[in-house]
């Protein structure tokens, strides 16, 4: 792995999000972007000036609107800097300056990994987690993505959800290949269905596959409702970094609500990675 993108709040930085980023781009000896993402337009903007960027609202420190988000991002931008140093890593942000989600859709698209907060909103109004951008993220990127909880902890357990369709299996070999660092850690291969039953050929033949890569691998299938079941195992693991494919999208939303400590601060306790096709 070579580039990683750190998705940010032009508003608001998130420095557990960046320690995750940093964590990563150590490990992996990785170039690390941060993506600065402008917010949607401000409530009090004018119709004609609904597009919040340079050209349109005007680099003018006597426009209220333009020196609020332009001390906000610059804030932003130089704690990014500062605290990636402070990790060891030396870090670029991405042309300078406030981005749409479309530039960084596209960006993403030749690049290794993405790195987002769960807690990230563009809105100025409270959301339910994950946001309306969050979601739009997950669903258009064509980059594997790294959903971060708001406390930096590395991983003890790393949890391949295997509900044996080939998303699955992609999203094992995509984490594999991209992330072989934790092959030490303990593995386990969580499967939910209606009977619990996960054939013995094709879990004799994962277990090939996997201990090409980890030195402890596991199995658990589990019978019940695969969203409360999955939710429920997850919250008991210790320190899990939950790997899914793209089956993974529908079950995210209850995966987040499950996990929030305080319903004013919605988030996910573990770090989650979303493999895309």
């Amino acid at each position: 792995m070579k580039k990683i993108l750190l998705v940010i709040d032009s508003m608001l930085l998130t420095k557990s999000a960046v320690k995750y980023a940093c964590y990563i781009a150590n490990m992996t000896g990785s170039r690390l972007i941060g993506v600065f993402v402008e917010n949607e337009p401000f409530p009090e903007m004018p119709p004609n000036m609904q597009v919040f960027d340079q050209a349109s609202v005007g680099n003018n420190d006597n426009n209220p609107v333009w020196a609020s988000a332009s001390y906000g991002l610059e804030n932003s931008i130089r704690e990014f800097t500062t605290g990636c140093k402070s990790e060891g890593v030396t870090a670029t942000v991405f042309l300078d300056r406030a981005v749409s989600p479309g530039e960084l859709l596209e960006e993403a698209r030749l690049s290794d990994l993405l790195i987002s907060d769960a807690t990230i909103s563009l809105s100025d109004k409270n959301e339910e987690i994950p946001s309306r951008f969050l979601r739009h993220l997950l669903t258009n990127t064509s980059c594997p993505v790294l959903i971060t909880p708001p406390v930096f902890e590395p991983p003890e357990e790393i949890v391949f959800c295997y509900d044996q369709s080939d998303s699955a299996i992609q999203a094992m070999k995509q984490f594999t290949l991209l992330l072989p660092y934790w092959n030490e850690c303990k593995v386990t291969v969580l499967t939910v269905n209606k009977d619990g039953v996960l054939l013995p050929e094709e879990k004799r033949r994962l277990r090939e596959w996997l201990c090409k890569y980890y030195s402890n691998t596991d199995f658990k299938v589990l019978a019940g409702n695969t969203d409360m079941e999955l939710s429920a195992f997850l919250m008991r693991s210790k320190r899990p970094l939950v790997v899914m494919g793209a089956y993974g999208r529908s079950v995210v939303s209850r995966i987040f609500r499950e996990s929030h400590a305080d319903s004013l601060i919605q988030t996910l306790a573990f770090p989650l990675f979303i493999a895309h096709s």
